[in-house]
């Protein structure tokens, strides 16, 4: 089995790895609200409006505020659909979508916000037309809505960098084909050693869900987590040979265990549905091979 964290390890190291890139935006939203009330302030005086003086960061605050909870929302999201739908033009396309909801959210908690602040000032608060207010807000929220995913990406690729695992070492010589040899021995089973921020964390091969390549490291999907350790995915397939692993697609190797469905491409994207519910892409130039080694038929 995978090295057993403590209890509550890998919801903390989701927590740690949301950690910077919300203090980022936390740092970002309040310095934009702050000068933004400033200048909000500053105009309503210029131009002879007068509105009691908390008014304008009551505004500008609420909006920050509300930014910040829709961009946790994201920073959790996004990784579960990176791992669900590995087309880009398909994650495109949901992130064009959830950039609607991503403004209706952010307005309704703003407007929120503001009839409670309002409330305990003794005030009145208008918002005015919702229609309007919403096509309004959408030109400025669809910029800071990809300036999010920004972040969230830049960081992602910086723990890719820096949550580096180092090869174990081979616990056992290299297979012969798995056509032409029994299965091993449990205890044969390679063992893989990734080093992330809580230290370094021992995966067996008959854990892993599927092997995804990524240049020269590979992701190894167990149980929901990512693990990422430096090998080809050649060298992958080379080590867990006979250990059950088939490969389905230049980048994907799958657990033969795992696999629960094979999805057509009339679904969408052609590819396996593994029992952890995430789809490992299949090729068609694969996919005979792939139910016949499924099916155990012959050549």
């Amino acid at each position: 089995m995978t090295n057993p964290p403590d209890a509550g390890t890998n919801a903390g190291d989701a927590v740690t790895g949301r950690r910077l890139p919300l203090a980022v935006a936390t740092a970002w939203v309040l310095v934009q609200g702050t000068v933004n009330s400033l200048s909000v302030a500053n105009d309503l005086v210029r131009r002879g409006v007068r509105v009691d003086p908390a008014a304008p960061w009551i505004w500008e605050l609420s909006s920050a505020a509300s930014l910040l909870v829709c961009f946790w929302v994201l920073l959790i999201g996004d990784p579960a659909l990176r791992a669900r739908v590995h087309s880009a033009w398909a994650r495109l396309g949901v992130y064009a979508a959830a950039s609607a909801v991503f403004c209706i959210a952010h307005v309704a908690m703003m407007v929120a916000l503001r009839h409670l602040a309002y409330r305990l000032a003794g005030w009145n608060y208008d918002f005015g037309p919702w229609a309007d207010a919403l096509v309004y807000e959408y030109r400025k929220d669809a910029l800071t809505y990809a300036l999010m995913l920004a972040i969230a990406a830049g960081w992602r690729a910086l723990r890719t960098r820096r949550e580096v695992a180092v090869p174990a070492a081979p616990t056992a010589p290299v297979e012969a084909p798995m056509e032409a040899d029994p299965a091993p021995p449990a205890a044969a089973v390679p063992t893989f050693l990734a080093r992330t921020a809580q230290g370094d964390l021992l995966v067996r091969g008959d854990e892993i869900d599927w092997v995804e390549a990524q240049g020269n490291y590979v992701a190894l999907h167990v149980q929901g987590e990512v693990r990422l350790i430096r090998h080809t995915l050649a060298e992958m397939e080379q080590r867990l040979r006979g250990h059950g692993f088939i490969r389905t697609h230049r980048r994907a190797l799958v657990n033969r265990e795992r696999m629960r469905a094979i999805l057509p491409p009339e679904r969408g994207e052609l590819g396996v549905r593994l029992s952890s519910g995430q789809v490992a892409p299949l090729s068609e130039s694969r996919r005979a091979e792939v139910m016949r080694l499924v099916l155990g038929t012959p050549a």
